[in-house]
């Protein structure tokens, strides 16, 4: 299998520092190498100051026209917190028919919902309710827009009844 692999500094919830990017290469070449995975390319960020979707690195990652399959980083939390804002990476890696891939299995939310998100039913088919995600929404990633992309439901929060 081949992947790609991206970095990016991340900051601790708890005020408690920073992983490096030098930190998660080490962890994602070690991950690569217990899974038989070859990476065909790197790419970076340094900083975290724009939205995902923006990132210099980020960008440049999708944009790369070789053979993967792989979307390796060392946690979901190189990318981002928010469930929002890796929807529309998620549904581009869809679309290549790649895989975002964390070489740290974590527990928290975010991480979670990545994985079940790969979890889809026999059909591939969501559950229910369906999202779409506009064609312009990309557009800066890309020189041309993309088609519609609809997410699963199941990618989708729970929405809860307060009963009033």
């Amino acid at each position: 299998m081949k992947a790609i692999a991206y970095v990016s500094p991340i900051s601790s919830c708890t005020g408690s520092g920073e992983v490096c990017c030098a930190d998660q290469r080490r962890r994602i070449e070690e991950y690569a190498r217990q899974q038989g995975i070859e990476i065909i390319a790197w790419f970076e960020d340094e900083a975290r100051e724009c939205s995902l979707m923006d990132r210099t690195g980020l960008r440049a990652a999708l944009r790369f026209e070789g053979p993967w399959s792989s979307f390796l980083v060392d946690r979901c939390g190189c990318l981002s917190r928010s469930m929002a804002a890796l929807r529309p990476l998620l549904a581009l890696l869809d679309l290549r028919g790649a895989k975002l891939v964390a070489a740290t299995e974590l527990w928290d939310v975010v991480s979670q919902k990545v994985r079940s998100h790969y979890r889809r039913t026999p059909s591939g088919v969501g559950h229910g309710r369906e999202v779409t995600v506009p064609a312009d929404a990309p557009v800066s990633v890309f020189a041309e827009p993309l088609p519609q992309v609809v997410l699963p439901a199941a990618a989708l929060p729970a929405r809860h009844s307060t009963g009033v």
